[in-house]
């Protein structure tokens, strides 16, 4: 896990425990011990993994433990359950808080303001997508779907819209022909609802994004293609996260889905979509 050539997970990432900060705090854990961190804080240096360990009720000292013995994601999280008295209710209102979480103070929110400067998206406005957006400025947007998943479906680490990043991966790896097992495009209902919210036609999404290989240009074209109001993307944002099965078919196939992963407790597609990737790319 060498964090000077790649990013860490999405803090949106819910693969294990089904936690937000779970993933990326253990990728910056496996960093720490083999001494590639990069640029990244982890641990006590790190507010959001401080939170995190709290919640969990483990030292990080405990936590680097448990990583450095692990074989898998799956080991660990078999080994956190064994001395973390947390519960699904209690890692449901955690994840509540910190996917909304903004900056808390004045102090807090000049740092915030210098950060969209360099990212160059002063649309962002969550502390979780500003991640991304960095992890996108500094490495990237993945497209190589057959080593590594898309963008979290959860992220607005481009322009602050849900679903947005992973579309861009899914059209990238169309591109370069490596979108792997994944459905891109019209057969993505999920891309399809996306593009229907943007108003872009698959055409013109993969017409703009060949055209466009420089990210910052790339972004100057999504701006003048999509018109929506701040309104309107808090709503979309609000109704993807919290959307799951709409009918017994759709509840089936979704509980089908869910257990395949070993996750019944699922309840949101994107939070299925997320645990289907770290299935499909443990690491």
């Amino acid at each position: 896990m060498d964090l000077s050539q790649r990013a860490p997970r999405s803090p949106y990432h819910v693969g294990i425990l089904g936690m937000m900060n779970a993933g990326r705090m253990v990728d910056k854990a496996r960093a720490h011990l083999s001494n590639t961190l990069g640029e990244y804080k982890a641990g006590q240096g790190s507010g959001r993994d401080q939170r995190t360990l709290a919640s969990l009720g483990l030292s990080e000292d405990t936590f680097l433990e448990i990583v450095e013995k692990a074989q898998d994601d799956q080991s660990i999280e078999t080994s956190i359950r064994a001395v973390s008295n947390i519960n699904l209710d209690q890692i449901k209102a955690f994840n509540a808080v910190e996917r909304d979480r903004e900056p808390p103070n004045e102090t807090y929110l000049r740092g915030f303001e210098e950060r969209k400067l360099i990212v160059g998206q002063p649309e962002i406005i969550t502390m979780p997508d500003m991640l991304d957006a960095e992890d996108i400025h500094d490495f990237g947007v993945p497209f190589d779907l057959t080593i590594g998943p898309p963008l979290s479906a959860h992220s607005g680490g481009i322009l602050g819209i849900v679903c947005l990043g992973r579309l861009v991966s899914k059209t990238k790896a169309f591109l370069n022909n490596t979108l792997s097992e994944y459905k891109f495009g019209a057969n993505s209902g999920l891309d399809i609802n996306t593009m229907k919210f943007l108003d872009l036609t698959e055409t013109e999404l993969v017409d703009g994004v060949d055209h466009r290989p420089d990210f910052p240009d790339l972004l100057k074209w999504l701006r003048s293609k999509i018109s929506k109001s701040h309104h309107e993307i808090t709503d979309w944002n609000r109704d993807r996260r919290a959307r799951g099965p709409w009918n017994e078919e759709i509840q089936k196939m979704f509980d089908d889905r869910a257990a395949a992963v070993g996750r019944p407790d699922l309840t949101t597609f994107l939070d299925l979509l997320d645990c289907e990737d770290a299935d499909d790319y443990p690491q």
